[in-house]
């Protein structure tokens, strides 16, 4: 139903979030505050990060909802939003995008995931089914 539709689009966008923010910040285009060091490169960012990812993958079937199906516009509209995001969280020193390059990988990395959101949105849609209620319970 609705409920496991939503889990399905807030749990995607968590893990996309967890694993384009890994990327980016151990190609060491952007650092992050209270980013962990695993391993001899790669970077594991902080939870606020992928949580507000999730954030974003909740509204997908909402106030995004007319998005729908228009995955080009997704895509223009993540790689254009995205970044601006990212600029707000550096000028409150959240983090810091490393050059032109870095803002470029925000870009892709919003405009590849805006629209894969939204597919797994619609996905999840087409194949839930309503659960008995003592089911839910």
């Amino acid at each position: 139903g609705v409920r496991g539709r939503e889990l399905a689009t807030v749990g995607f966008a968590f893990a996309i979030g967890l694993s384009a923010e890994t990327v980016i910040a151990s190609a060491k285009l952007m650092q992050i505050g209270g980013s962990h060091a695993i391993g001899g490169t790669a970077v594991l960012p902080p939870l606020w990060l992928p949580v507000l990812w999730a954030g974003l993958g909740a509204t997908i079937n909402h106030s995004l909802g007319w998005l729908a199906g228009r995955y080009k516009l997704a895509a223009i509209m993540g790689a254009l939003a995205g970044p601006f995001a990212y600029a707000s969280a550096e000028h409150l020193g959240a983090v810091r995008i490393e050059g032109p390059l870095g803002l470029f990988a925000i870009s892709a990395m919003y405009a590849l995931a805006t629209p894969a959101m939204l597919a797994i949105a619609q996905h999840a849609q087409r194949n839930t089914t309503s659960l008995p209620a003592e089911v839910v319970r």
